[in-house]
């Protein structure tokens, strides 16, 4: 049996979180987690994989609804009365349902802050989207389960191995649990906290988020703890997992020192083990060279890109679907055909063509074709 040792909430998915004494447990997770998010105009979710700095943000819960802080120090104030009383499709991972929009101001607010047109989107009082395994089940604007666990000890291991000192926020979890052995929750498949009693449904597969300085918004030169985790926590098929995702089985409230109690086990995940990669750095923008109008052709769509970004974020910034996880260039997610035309990988230094790339690690030296993998 161990303990609930720390909790947190998002309220604004990719903002920083705030830590708590206790909480109401909701059908779709934890009261003020991922209420709020900021879209494309289309409802398309930004998250802090593609504006670091949204990490950098801070919440304040008010009375009519919540305070956000800048970077820069300028702040806004969101009341929920003012958001939207009709409905507007959105979407997170595919997943497709509808929630509220704020008023022209605030978006007009964060456009400016975040550098291109967004919309900052609320549930509303009723959320209208399902955990696609769990139809019957709602869930806010979380990835995809409402509830995410990983253990102090878990924690600890990891940092143990990583060659960078870790903040245990970056993680971004909602329960941490101290009194068990390091990754003892990779065994778990029921467990009550308090009087709520959770089921543990899959691991927790991370993105480039977690190597993101909270503080700064940068990432991690090497990407860690990525790195390290890719060394002992991918699975066969690419995903780098901690930490565990859960749903509700009852409502009420957690508190910090609650009991932990396992009532039902399962077979624990298994990794195989992967050779640390000698050289690895984050695939981003490269500056350092002389910026080149291309054509980039994405399964039959054509559009005018550059020659130094990366592929994933340029298909992105032209609201087209693809693929991807970590963004790292560590999952293989994003894996595409390279049809046409050359790239060079940001994270080796080396030209590819005529093969299948990483679209998060590889930038056009030229005119393109790619398609997405069957």
């Amino acid at each position: 049996m161990g303990q609930l040792s720390q909790l947190y909430v998002y309220p604004v998915k990719s903002m920083r979180g705030l830590q708590l004494s206790h909480a109401q447990v909701l059908e779709s997770g934890l009261a003020f987690d991922r209420l709020f998010m900021l879209t494309r105009p289309d409802g398309q979710f930004i998250t802090a994989r593609q504006h670091t700095k949204l990490l950098c943000y801070t919440q304040v819960l008010t009375l009519e609804g919540m305070l956000i802080s800048a970077p820069d120090g300028s702040h806004i104030t969101l009341d929920l009365s003012q958001f939207s009383a009709c409905d507007f499709p959105t979407q997170v991972w595919g997943n497709h349902f509808t929630s509220r929009q704020a008023p022209e101001h605030i978006n007009a607010w964060f456009s400016e802050k975040i550098g291109e047109p967004v919309t900052l989107r609320w549930t509303g009082q009723t959320p209208t989207r399902r955990i696609k395994r769990f139809p019957d089940n709602a869930l806010s604007f979380a990835d995809g389960y409402p509830f995410m666990l990983f253990s102090q000890a878990s924690f600890e291991m990891l940092q143990s191995r990583c060659p960078t000192t870790l903040m245990l926020p970056q993680m971004r979890p909602n329960f941490v649990v101290s009194g068990v052995a390091p990754f003892a929750e990779d065994s778990w498949q029921t467990i009550r906290i308090g009087d709520i009693i959770f089921d543990v449904i899959k691991p927790c597969s991370r993105c480039n988020i977690t190597t993101m300085n909270i503080e700064t918004g940068v990432p991690h030169p090497t990407q860690e703890p990525l790195t390290t985790l890719s060394t002992f926590r991918t699975t066969e098929k690419g995903d780098v997992d901690f930490g565990q995702m859960l749903i509700a089985r009852n409502q009420g409230v957690v508190r910090i020192h609650d009991d932990i109690e396992v009532l039902a086990t399962k077979p624990p995940m298994t990794y195989p083990l992967h050779e640390r990669q000698s050289e690895v750095t984050a695939p981003s923008t490269d500056a350092s060279i002389d910026e080149k109008a291309v054509v980039i052709d994405y399964n039959g769509v054509s559009f005018i890109g550059n020659n130094r970004q990366p592929l994933l974020e340029q298909i992105e910034q032209q609201g087209m679907q693809i693929n991807y996880s970590c963004r790292a260039g560590i999952c293989g997610c994003c894996r595409v055909n390279l049809i046409g035309g050359e790239v060079v990988d940001i994270r080796k230094k080396e030209e590819k063509s005529n093969e299948s790339i990483l679209a998060c690690s590889c930038r056009p030296k030229g005119n393109v074709i790619i398609r997405s993998k069957n």
